[in-house]
């Protein structure tokens, strides 16, 4: 395998992790969605503030990018709201709570994807990174919107 081909590639250690990170929005739903009033609303909880650590995460990517040092002093103001938005945004989803709160989540977890692509366009990260954001972004906005659209807490 090239050079080329191995840039492009996601490395395995990294499915691994980012996969990894989808148990816990996996959980939280279940909790939500199977367990009885007490506990589904600790799966509220729990979905809403791993949702809003994971959007502040990847705004922290962003920000990671944004700091390489081929770009040092040369980050545009757009780029660095995306690396700062994320985490106003999932500040805000914790404050909202409930339904709304999920959603707004979700919402920035799309707008994180479309910055994501933008970002890449811009050729500001690794050619594999929107490849493993696409199919990731897809599951958690699925499970935020399927824990919004079933909560009555």
């Amino acid at each position: 395998m090239g050079a080329d081909q191995q840039a492009e590639q996601v490395p395995r250690h990294v499915l691994w992790l980012v996969y990894g990170g989808l148990v816990p929005f996996a959980g939280s739903l279940a909790a939500l969605l199977a367990l009885p009033a007490p506990w589904a609303a600790w799966g509220l909880i729990s979905l809403l503030s791993y949702g809003a650590c994971i959007l502040s995460f990847l705004g922290g990517v962003q920000w990671g990018f944004a700091l390489m040092p081929e770009r040092a002093g040369r980050a545009s103001a757009g780029h660095l709201a995306l690396a700062v938005l994320p985490a106003l945004a999932g500040w805000l989803a914790l404050l909202v709570g409930g339904a709304a709160g999920l959603a707004l989540l979700a919402l920035g977890f799309a707008l994180m994807l479309a910055g994501d692509a933008a970002s890449r366009r811009a050729a500001r990260s690794p050619a594999w990174y929107l490849r493993l954001r696409g199919p990731l972004s897809a599951c958690v906005i699925a499970m935020l919107f399927a824990g919004a659209l079933s909560t009555s807490i």
